[in-house]
């Protein structure tokens, strides 16, 4: 078990790589060794808010590594106002589409401009950062559609002991099935393959966002993504990152 934080910048990844330079890490220092950690770890900051290491790759032949935790507690919400349009689409709808690293922290910072009061998942997740600073690199945020995928795409009966251990709450259990997780990505993608091998081509940014399940799962019910209705919702926070692609 690890007792002592550690608080870590990472670089802003764009949709075609990554470059050397730190986005809103202002007063945050160097990367932690990614030795500190291991899968299912605990973790916490210097204001007590508590985590599972839920995604760990640091192998040096992979472009890019990365070591994410989640938080122990979540909360149920609403992603925010139907309506509004919060991520600006640029003319290529799929070229902008952000599938990527680091659109969450992106998406964090535009809603956290807007006002987070105004968006209830967003903002469970945003009080955790006590620092008094803006939405910066190694903030607690809602994370996106790709953060929660690489986190759910790992061994989840093992991450829901560690954080039972550590007396957090496990991402599912018997009388939940398979809870919806809010993701900070709208749905500004014109099609999605569902888990039941449907196809459905259309998209409402303004009143849409995507909730996915511990197993990875969209819900195919287009209806059940609007962003007034309340799911869970865990924050999460990247500790380590490297990426070599320029």
């Amino acid at each position: 078990m690890k007792k002592l934080p550690f608080f870590c910048i990472y670089a802003i990844m764009l949709i075609s790589g990554c470059e050397k330079t730190i986005t809103g890490g202002d007063g945050v220092i160097d990367n932690c060794n990614p030795d500190d950690y291991d899968l299912y770890d605990y973790y916490t900051d210097q204001y007590g808010n508590a985590g599972i290491v839920a995604a760990k790759n640091t192998d040096a032949a992979s472009w890019v590594n990365y070591i994410i935790v989640l938080s122990l507690d979540e909360h149920v919400a609403s992603w925010g106002p139907e309506g509004m349009a919060v991520f600006p689409v640029f003319e290529n709808f799929n070229a902008s589409y952000p599938d990527s690293f680091f659109f969450g922290l992106q998406m964090n910072q535009i809603i956290e401009e807007k006002g987070s009061e105004n968006f209830p998942a967003f903002d469970w997740c945003h009080k955790k950062n006590r620092d008094v600073k803006a939405i910066h690199s190694s903030s607690w945020v809602l994370p996106s559609e790709a953060d929660l995928n690489i986190v759910f795409s790992n061994d989840t009966d093992m991450l829901n002991q560690a954080l039972e251990k550590a007396g957090g709450r496990p991402l599912c259990g018997d009388d939940d099935g398979q809870p919806l997780y809010w993701t900070a990505t709208e749905d500004i993608e014109d099609f999605f393959y569902f888990s039941d091998e449907t196809i459905e081509k259309d998209y409402d940014q303004a009143n849409r966002a995507i909730p996915i399940t511990a197993s990875n799962l969209f819900p195919t019910s287009m209806p059940s993504w609007n962003k007034s209705h309340e799911y869970r919702v865990r924050a999460i926070k990247y500790i380590y990152f490297r990426c070599d692609i320029e």
